[in-house]
């Protein structure tokens, strides 16, 4: 008969914070080889006043922009106008072209031709616009 104090012998699971910190060693053993990258970089600097300051050097990656973004944006920098300016000679609210440019909404397919035309051609639109 087992008395209440006896120990289990079954394997137990390991704890989250066991999990945890085991996926972060492997993860750093992989980094160290040079089968992955590290997410963040960090840098440390004098702050000047005895201390240091920690900034991240590197940023992660972000997802390629959506067709409208990246339209919108090489149309705009072509151009050399500032997001307001831009937006007055499309014709659209400044919230309009910044949720384009970042990917938040997709301009319809008017617009969508305009941008291409600004992107190719932007002379052409200039002129365009004196004239109207």
């Amino acid at each position: 008969m087992k008395s209440k104090n006896s120990v289990n012998n079954s394997k137990a699971k390991p704890g989250r914070q066991y999990r945890r910190l085991s996926a972060a060693i492997t993860e750093m053993k992989q980094i160290e080889r040079g089968e992955s990258a590290p997410s963040r970089q960090w840098e440390i600097v004098p702050d000047g006043k005895g201390g240091f300051i920690r900034r991240q050097i590197t940023v992660r990656k972000s997802a390629p922009l959506k067709p409208g973004a990246a339209l919108a944006l090489t149309a705009r920098i072509k151009l050399k106008l500032s997001q307001h300016d831009f937006a007055a000679l499309l014709g659209v609210a400044d919230g309009t072209l910044k949720g384009w440019e970042q990917g938040r909404r997709e301009p319809n397919r008017a617009a969508r031709v305009l941008l291409a035309v600004a992107a190719r051609d932007p002379e052409a639109v200039l002129a365009a616009a004196k004239a109207a």
